[in-house]
């Protein structure tokens, strides 16, 4: 005996264990993957819920607008002429003459292409966030004055180079708005009246 009163010996596993052991133990030519053929799992604990749902609907998106584009290039297929074939086609590049001949996307694969962009924007998180080196503004004009002729700041918008958005808010103009263009500008009375 050992000291302190217990022996060295192992404990002998039971035969239910002898049984189960080589149902779980792995395989040898089964081979093991490597973290290159793998992107990080949306139940990664380092995203929160929101970027969760948003990056699994901007996946489902552009499924669908694969499948659509797969299932019109199957129905028709337009041949695209060779410059030669054309006689003003002197001054034309290809890329040009691609854009040109290329089968019509209907309204509904525009609306597809749209909401994938759109959601692939908003699910852009980590360094794709990130402000960067190049940003894209866009304002939204309300009229004041008399007639509404004068026009006014009331919505400003920027996106960094991968369409994430780092600002969009609405700016409550000092003067009183007499039109505010809803057609154009889509800014209405609750959106620049508010507190916020």
């Amino acid at each position: 005996m050992a000291k302190g009163g217990k022996s060295k010996t192992k404990p002998v596993p039971s035969s239910n264990w002898k049984k189960l052991l080589p149902t779980i133990a792995p395989k040898k030519d089964a081979k093991k993957r490597k973290t290159d053929d793998f992107e990080i799992s949306p139940n990664y604990k380092g995203f929160n819920k929101k970027q969760k749902l948003e990056k699994l609907k901007a996946a489902k998106l552009q499924q669908a607008v694969k499948k659509e584009e797969e299932s019109t290039t199957k129905t028709t297929t337009k041949t695209i002429p060779d410059k030669d074939e054309l006689w003003f086609a002197d001054d034309i590049d290809e890329d040009t003459l691609k854009t040109v001949y290329a089968t019509k996307t209907t309204s509904k694969e525009q609306r597809l292409k749209k909401k994938a962009i759109v959601a692939e924007m908003e699910a852009a998180s980590g360094e794709a966030a990130k402000v960067g080196k190049y940003v894209a503004i866009d304002c939204e004009m309300v009229g004041v004055g008399p007639g509404g002729i004068d026009s006014a700041l009331a919505r400003v918008s920027i996106v960094n180079y991968n369409g994430a958005v780092v600002l969009d808010c609405y700016v409550k103009p000092q003067e009183k708005v007499t039109d505010y263009r809803t057609k154009v500008s889509g800014i209405e009375p609750h959106h620049i009246e508010s507190e916020e």
